[in-house]
């Protein structure tokens, strides 16, 4: 049952689909120029008018790339790309699950998975997030398995470390928190540290080669301007959305993952009644801080930068629910169903009623497209960036304002004319 309400909450979508998220057209329309140019030359990744990208390692524009010259590139297959993402991280959370608590562990972590705002938004945002919670999920798997399997779970880790890396860059540090809590369940210290060195050799080698790929090609290092240029800029100074205030990620955490600090006081005080949650909790407590205190003290802070928390979120939701005493988990099938059911109730009603953004971004999927290269008057509500993006993924056209000099004018629902 709680396999189906993950399959619910990820597929069972009424409304038409798009690209809502703030960035998701601004990766969208790299991995689509990707797409349509040989995989030799991938490791010249651009943006904007064909400007050079150093905001992220470009691992995640490539798997979208690929997806795209596979699918076509589209916004039902981008959408599609996040849907097996989000199905992706929910096995990774399951089989996690599994392994410490067995059939009733793997349900409860899913339960908490499905029940987080921000895996329900998520589930259909094809942005950066997604796959990097997925990486740093199947790096959880590799951690339990390190007090066991040694050699291959060292080596799992590893990659899934350098794949976290390739996809949002320094956010992959935080795995530390994975060993620290492999270790605390009994993995050699020494074990613990050949997994870190394995994981930072594997990454030092793969951005060697990376930067010796662009230096065959001509291209200038990627690296030493991502570091200067967007890592280091983005702690001390912020770059495009400044938030000095360290408590700025409470509002986060109160509404996208909420479940999960409810469940912080429930485990706390079960703590010593129920010692079958506690790999679940310290697991989900350690990830909780190494995400975000890091981006806490960070200047440049957007709250879909805490959307990594999604697998330890879900564990921690799921300790919570072993706590719950065992006649009352009899009754876990039904709420289920009617989960499902209320799902799917909401979901129906929230189409009915779309804000005026939603309507903007999905009558950009079915609008006849201008011919391509057009300069198009942005008359709706969205605001210069995701506009900018958005018309040239889906058209191939430039924005300029309202008033601006454009042939062609979309005021939100329909693309016209302009008015001489």
């Amino acid at each position: 049952m709680a396999i189906a309400l993950v399959v619910t909450v990820v597929l069972v979508r009424v409304a038409p689909v798009g690209l809502h998220g703030t960035d998701a057209a601004c990766y969208a329309h790299i991995a689509q120029a990707l797409a349509a140019k040989p995989v030799t030359d991938w490791a010249d990744v651009r943006w904007l008018a064909d400007e050079p990208f150093y905001e992220h390692p470009p691992l995640g524009l490539w798997l979208e790339g690929g997806w795209f010259a596979v699918f076509g590139a589209s916004a039902a297959s981008a959408v599609a790309w996040a849907r097996v993402l989000a199905l992706l991280l929910a096995l990774f959370v399951g089989v996690l699950g599994f392994r410490l608590g067995g059939r009733e562990g793997a349900a409860l972590a899913l339960v908490g998975l499905s029940s987080l705002a921000t895996f329900q938004r998520e589930a259909e945002n094809p942005m950066l997030e997604l796959p990097l919670a997925v990486a740093c999920a199947a790096a959880f798997v590799a951690c339990e398995a390190l007090p066991r399997l040694g050699r291959g779970a060292v080596l799992a880790f590893a990659a899934c470390a350098t794949v976290a890396f390739w996809i949002k860059g320094v956010v992959a540090f935080a795995l530390v928190g994975g060993l620290v809590w492999a270790w605390w369940r009994g993995t050699p210290r020494g074990r613990i540290l050949v997994a870190a060195s394995v994981s930072a050799a594997l990454a030092s080698f793969t951005v060697l080669a990376f930067e010796f790929a662009r230096w065959r090609g001509g291209l200038p290092p990627f690296f030493p301007d991502y570091f200067a240029k967007h890592v280091l800029v983005a702690f001390a100074e912020g770059r495009h959305t400044v938030e000095p205030s360290p408590l700025f990620h409470v509002a986060t955490l109160l509404d996208w993952h909420l479940p999960a600090l409810l469940a912080l006081p429930v485990v706390g005080l079960r703590w010593r009644a129920t010692p079958g949650m506690r790999p679940f909790a310290v697991l989900g407590v350690a990830w909780l801080v190494c995400v975000v205190v890091p981006f806490s003290l960070a200047q440049q802070k957007s709250a879909w930068h805490l959307n990594v928390l999604m697998p330890g979120d879900a564990l921690l939701v799921g300790a919570a629910l072993m706590c719950l005493p065992a006649p009352v988990l009899r009754f876990t099938s039904p709420v289920l169903a009617a989960w499902m059911v209320a799902w799917v109730v909401v979901e129906y009603r929230t189409a009915a009623q779309p804000s005026a953004r939603q309507v903007a971004v999905r009558a950009m999927a079915t609008v006849p497209a201008p011919p391509a290269g057009s300069a198009v008057q942005n008359c709706s509500v969205l605001t210069d960036w995701p506009a900018r993006h958005l018309f040239a993924f889906h058209w191939g056209a430039r924005v300029v304002p309202c008033e601006g000099d454009g042939a062609w004018r979309f005021d939100g629902k329909e693309l016209r004319r302009a008015s001489p």
